[in-house]
């Protein structure tokens, strides 16, 4: 289980979160949606503290952090369990595919290199990559470099992945590739909290549609109840835009 207990986000007189609750089951994919500017990368960003929240609790499992007393070894456990996809993937530039995702295992939670290669390369082969080990960054698609991101995040072994728009910075043919990756976890009932625009998608992959406004959830439910029945005016008018 993944809880979000009273979130809220300030920067300056703008509220951006406002005291968000949402609780996320094992196995459960969760799709937040909702129009620009309306709290999702930061609701994100705050999930494993890449931001930090004014107030609120977040809790994995049997673990929880209280946003009003966050140290840096309960960060760092928090980003263990809790992982995160970035949209412009996040790669070390300056080390090759494997080193990408055997990084954090070695420096973060202190592996034998050995022992973290073995995971890297059985994430590579699960995201379809096993062949470009070696590769530079640079020698990447983009669509190849978020699946590396997407297998370092995986590598953790963590109770939830969180992706941030995981195809918005793609072509449309490679983003084929990653949504494809995506579905396959969703298979295997990985946990995932996702933002996306494309709404095809999240009807394919989503137990749940959350959508928000305003720095609130407004509304939550199915993706055939939220894409064809939402009551909210709102909700109504983003899905018949997107949809």
């Amino acid at each position: 289980m993944f809880s979000l207990r009273g979130i809220s986000k300030q920067f300056g007189d703008h509220s951006v979160l406002k005291n968000i609750d949402l609780d996320i089951a094992s196995g459960e994919i969760v799709v937040l949606v909702g129009s620009s500017g309306t709290g999702k990368s930061t609701l994100l960003r705050c999930c494993n503290l890449l931001e930090t929240p004014d107030s609120g609790v977040i809790r994995v499992g049997d673990f929880q952090v209280d946003a009003t007393n966050i140290t840096r070894h309960a960060a760092m456990q928090l980003r263990r369990r809790a992982a995160f996809v970035f949209q412009n993937y996040g790669l070390f530039k300056n080390k090759r595919a494997l080193e990408n995702i055997t990084e954090g295992l070695i420096v973060v939670q202190g592996m034998k290199k050995e022992a973290a290669n073995v995971i890297g390369r059985e994430v590579l082969d699960k995201v379809g990559l096993s062949d470009r080990a070696d590769a530079w960054p640079s020698q990447l698609s983009g669509g190849q470099q978020q699946r590396i991101g997407i297998g370092r995040a995986l590598a953790q072994k963590g109770d939830i992945l969180i992706m941030d728009e995981p195809t918005s910075a793609l072509d449309p043919e490679l983003t084929v590739e990653v949504q494809e990756l995506i579905k396959l976890l969703a298979k295997e009932q990985t946990t995932m909290l996702i933002t996306t625009h494309d709404m095809a998608f999240a009807a394919q992959i989503a137990s749940r549609i959350v959508f928000m406004a305003d720095g609130e959830i407004i509304e939550q439910g199915s993706p055939e109840q939220m894409i064809n029945h939402a009551k909210d005016k709102r909700a109504q008018r983003f899905f018949q835009h997107y949809c």
